[in-house]
């Protein structure tokens, strides 16, 4: 019959090479992994900025389409499709929609503290990020 502390060993022996008796393991991963964790929350929050991004050009292409079919009847019917479907992501975000010599021109604000999750770099999020989308008038 096995000792506890031959159960525990054997338990642990697959475990076994990564032990270490002088814990420089330990004092590497106290230096590392805060930098891993802060470079990791900063690439989270980029990304979900450009993710921001590449969403409000999609529902300004979208509203742009629509104004440019008749399926929008004003322009401020477009800036209030845009808001209202960047509302969940931005509360903050607002559009200007208007036309010039048959082109119809939306631009989408939308604060950067509004799109990162986490905010840890504020130098990232105290900025206005603009969408321009354009498409020519078909009526």
């Amino acid at each position: 019959m096995l000792k506890t502390s031959e159960k525990n060993q054997e338990n642990f022996s697959i475990f076994a090479r990564f032990r270490r008796e002088d814990g420089a393991v330990t004092v590497d991963a106290v230096i590392w992994i805060p930098f891993f964790v802060i470079c990791l929350t900063l690439l989270a929050d980029a990304a979900l900025i450009f993710y921001g991004q590449a969403r409000a050009l999609k529902v300004a292409q979208d509203a742009n389409r629509a104004l440019s079919v008749g399926s929008l009847a004003s322009y401020d019917a477009t800036e209030d499709y845009i808001e209202n479907a960047l509302v969940g992501m931005s509360p903050n975000a607002s559009a200007t929609t208007g036309s010039d010599d048959g082109v119809i021109t939306t631009i989408v604000t939308l604060p950067a503290n509004d799109l990162a999750a986490i905010g840890f770099f504020t130098s990232m999020t105290t900025f206005d990020m603009q969408v321009v989308a354009q498409m020519v008038k078909e009526f």
